[in-house]
């Protein structure tokens, strides 16, 4: 299911509801477990090599945690979320190509 989210004279697209999304460009972004607690687990595969920020958002596109900025053509890592409150959230992987965003829950 897509949703297009508007905000003021700003819009994003959110797809909800999936984990694994196949994305233009081959670009397969997953994160899990979802829900989360205290730990989340980010795989991106690219076919090229480009800069990337993920980062986790609220709902309103907000960030409020930087997990990873750099240069890769693919991760998979662990990162620490425990500081982050119980909710819905985002995670927002960006790029020059454009950003993809899947949907996290955190529960306490």
């Amino acid at each position: 299911m897509s949703y297009t989210l508007y905000i003021d004279t700003v819009s994003s697209s959110v797809i909800l509801g999936e984990q694994n999304l196949k994305l233009k460009s081959d670009i397969l972004f997953a994160a899990y477990p979802n829900p989360a607690t205290d730990n989340l687990h980010i795989n991106l595969s690219l076919p090229n090599t480009d800069d990337y920020t993920i980062s986790i958002i609220t709902a309103l596109g907000q960030p409020v945690k930087q997990l990873f900025t750099g240069k890769t053509a693919g991760l998979s890592a662990d990162y620490n979320i425990s500081s982050l409150e119980g909710g819905l959230y985002f995670v927002e992987a960006l790029c020059s190509d454009g950003r993809k965003i899947v949907k996290l829950s955190i529960i306490k």
